[in-house]
């Protein structure tokens, strides 16, 4: 009889690993896969990881959040079965609805945290103030109030709308009045942006996306929107002045769409999702 353990952490914890060893002595036979977000290369010392490779030796297969982390995984053991699949898809309706309006309808969506950038967007819409733009930000967190008060300084206060969180069936409902959808995360030693969720959304719906190059940003759009470098204030600005050409616009929205039905779609995911399990498990 075999069992299946799934993980969903980047070390084998000491309960998995009980449960490892008991299955063992009852003589079953384990498929051990884990799940991993972790694209940051971790400072371990000499014990942590020999017991990283150890807990890697033990697994049957991995299925990585992005590339980077697969990449990362992949030093330790490349013998290790890897598949790169996102942990859910995006939902993609038979038709984008899109409803017309004056200017660029910009959109963030996301945990008001110094992680996710947004004040770096902020001052980047403050160089294109000529532009006709508006924004709109979807969450909520500890930075609501700091970032509030920089777009009053930047005079854009005017400009933008706070929503405050909404639950995922509201946010589906804002892809019809957004042109384009921007992700500013910023990188450090200890984080890089994990969560794309948001922006396989937003391609699915035909709404063109501009990210920093922060972890899994730049693999989950392509060359299928604008990848700018993280903190560059003058190349995000460029890429707001590219994107209210609508014709430009456009030809990023039709192909984003086109990249997420073929690699982000529920089918797509799923498809992966079987052709992984059925390598593990024989």
């Amino acid at each position: 009889m075999r069992r299946v353990l799934v993980l969903s952490h980047t070390y084998l914890q000491p309960a998995h690993r009980g449960k490892l060893r008991a299955l063992a002595a009852r003589g079953l036979e384990v498929t051990v896969v884990m799940f991993t977000h972790q694209n940051v290369e971790l400072q371990l010392d000499w014990w942590l990881s020999w017991k990283h490779r150890r807990m890697l030796r033990r697994l049957t297969g991995l299925i990585a959040g992005s590339d980077l982390a697969g990449s990362l995984v992949r030093r330790d053991a490349p013998k290790l079965p890897i598949a790169v699949i996102p942990q859910l898809g995006a939902v993609a309706p038979h038709e984008p609805q899109h409803v017309p309006h004056e200017g660029l309808a910009i959109g963030f969506v996301g945990r008001l945290v110094p992680q996710k950038g947004l004040d770096n967007l902020l001052q980047a819409l403050a160089l294109q103030r000529a532009a006709k733009w508006r924004l709109t930000i979807v969450g909520d967190g500890p930075d609501r109030e700091r970032l509030e008060q920089l777009a009053t300084e930047l005079r854009l206060a005017a400009r933008v709308r706070w929503t405050g969180g909404l639950p995922a069936e509201h946010v589906a409902n804002l892809w019809p009045e957004l042109d384009v959808l921007v992700l500013p995360s910023r990188s450090s030693n200890e984080w890089r942006e994990t969560n794309g969720q948001v922006l396989m959304e937003a391609m699915a719906n035909e709404v063109a996306v501009m990210g920093t190059n922060s972890g899994v940003i730049p693999e989950l759009i392509g060359d299928a929107g604008f990848v700018v470098p993280d903190g560059d204030l003058q190349a995000m600005a460029g890429a707001v002045e590219r994107l209210s050409d609508q014709a430009t616009r456009r030809g990023l929205a039709q192909a984003a769409r086109a990249r997420a039905l073929r690699l982000y779609s529920d089918d797509a995911i799923a498809e992966r999702t079987l052709t992984f399990w059925q390598q593990v498990v024989k």
